[in-house]
Order: C-alpha cells, then structure tokens, then sequence
C-alpha cells in the first residue's frame, strides 16, 4: 500500500466505524500503518522490534470474524 495512502488521515473512530461497515477492512488499515512505519523509521529509529507479521496475522483475524470486535476494532496500535 502506498504510504501516502488516505488511510493514514482518518481518526481512530473513523477506522473503528468504517471496519465495523465493511468499507475499509484491518487488513488495509495495517498494511498503510506498516507502510508508515517503514518509511519514518529509518529517520525516527522509534520502532526496535517491528511485529508487523504478528499485525497482519491479528488483522486477518479481524476481518475473517474469527477475533471479536472490540473497541478499537481494526486500528493498528
């Protein structure tokens, strides 16, 4: 996903609201999230160990159904 993907705009609760709708899954959400982190961090050095693989593992979970929704349902954090 390209990092400057509109994703990276939106609000916590306009994630959690569209993921909830079905117009944007976790999956996409993630995959912009890590896409960030892989540019700035070079600059930053604020990510030691990436667990990006563990991510997209939990937002398949989350848009297959198998993982409940919670509160923040489909924001990377």
């Amino acid at each position: 996903m390209p990092t400057n993907s509109p994703l990276r705009q939106r609000s916590a609760t306009d994630i959690v609201t569209a993921t909830h709708h079905g117009t944007v899954s976790a999956t996409d959400v993630t995959e912009a999230a890590i896409a960030r982190m892989e540019e700035i961090n070079p600059v930053l050095n604020a990510v030691v160990v990436s667990l990006a693989e563990e991510a997209r593992a939990q937002a398949a979970a989350l848009d297959s159904g198998v993982a409940p929704k919670g509160a923040l349902h489909g924001v990377p954090v």
